[in-house]
C-alpha cells in the first residue's frame, strides 16, 4: 500500500484514496514514525530540534514527579498516539509531546486497550512548537484537541518563551516567564515556573 502524507497542519486536501484507519497506522510500524492520522489521512509531523526535546522533557519530568506518587493518573511521552475521532467517523490519531490521563479514565494494565492507541482524549495535552511550525498550524492542532474533549492544552513557544493556555470552555490566555503553569482542576495542586522550561 502507498501512503500519501499531507505535509503540514492547515487545511487538508481532498483525498482520492481510501481513508486509512488507526489499525493501518499501527501496522505501518517504524514507517509510521513522524506521522499522525487526520480523518483517515496521513499527516507528517514537523521536525523537532534539541530545544524542543529539552522543553518537552522538562515538563514531562515535572508532571510525572507530581502525578505518580499521588496516583492521579498517567503521563505519556512523545509519540504516544490517541485515537480521538468519534466512532463511525474517519480515524484521527494524534501524538502530543506530553499528555496526562486521569487514573479513572486510563486503560488498565494488561488490558488489550492499553497496548494500542488509546481511544480517548487526554485530560491535558502539551505541544511544544517546532522550529518550522507556525502559530496557525499549532493553534489548528489545539482546536482539534479541544474539539475532541481535552480539558487543558498548553502550547509552548520556545522563541517567545510563552505558553498559551487553551481550556475546554473556549477561554485562552498567554503566560510568560514571569508566570506559573498550574494544573487547575485537571491536576489540582500542580504548578511549575514557566521560566524553568527555558533554563538549563
Amino acid at each position: 500500500m502507498t501512503y500519501r502524507a499531507t505535509p503540514l497542519w492547515g487545511p487538508l486536501h481532498p483525498q482520492t484514496d481510501a481513508a486509512l484507519t488507526a489499525d493501518d497506522l499501527l501496522r505501518m510500524g517504524e514507517d509510521a514514525h513522524g506521522y499522525e492520522l487526520i480523518e483517515g489521512r496521513l499527516l507528517q509531523m514537523a521536525a523537532t530540534g534539541g530545544e524542543h526535546g529539552l522543553i518537552a522533557s522538562e515538563i514531562d519530568m515535572a508532571l510525572r514527579a507530581y502525578v505518580k506518587p499521588r496516583r492521579l493518573g498517567l503521563v505519556t511521552a512523545a509519540e504516544t498516539g490517541f485515537l480521538i475521532s468519534q466512532p463511525g467517523a474517519p480515524d484521527t490519531v494524534l501524538a502530543p509531546d506530553v499528555a496526562f490521563v486521569q487514573m479513572a479514565r486510563a486503560p488498565q494494565r494488561g488490558s488489550p486497550d492499553r497496548a494500542g492507541y488509546w481511544r480517548l482524549a487526554p485530560d491535558l495535552v502539551v505541544e511544544v512548537a517546532s522550529p518550522s511550525q507556525s502559530r496557525l498550524e499549532l493553534r489548528t492542532k489545539a482546536k482539534v484537541w479541544r474539539t475532541a474533549g481535552v480539558r487543558l492544552v498548553w502550547l509552548i513557544w520556545p522563541t517567545s518563551q510563552q505558553v498559551e493556555i487553551w481550556r475546554l470552555g473556549g477561554q485562552t490566555e498567554t503566560r510568560t516567564v514571569n508566570d506559573m503553569l498550574d494544573g487547575e482542576d485537571v491536576i489540582p495542586g500542580f504548578s511549575h515556573p514557566i521560566a524553568d522550561l527555558f533554563s538549563d
